[in-house]
């Protein structure tokens, strides 16, 4: 589960971002819902909405360095998304 919690701060940021964009870009939050989704049923609600709250206040350049030091960190676990060992 660890390695969702990335991905959940992320869509904190994605949602704010889309509503930068021009109208008529649905696809942006179409492919946010979808993998939302799927990352939403490892977490309560509570926790899901934590996270997508200290998404909500990255801008990009730190958004970057978040997500650099999570990938090395999973890295460095050796382990899959799963938990099980990679």
């Amino acid at each position: 589960m660890e390695c969702l919690e990335p991905a959940a701060v992320i869509f904190g940021l994605a949602r704010a971002m889309s509503g930068i964009h021009p109208p008529g870009t649905e696809t942006i939050g179409d492919l946010i819902d979808s993998a939302e989704s799927a990352v939403a049923a490892a977490f309560d609600a509570e926790q899901l909405t934590e996270l997508k709250a200290r998404g909500v206040v990255l801008d990009l350049p730190s958004a970057l360095v978040y997500l650099r030091s999570e990938v090395d960190r999973v890295l460095d676990d050796g382990k899959d998304v799963a938990g099980a060992p990679a």
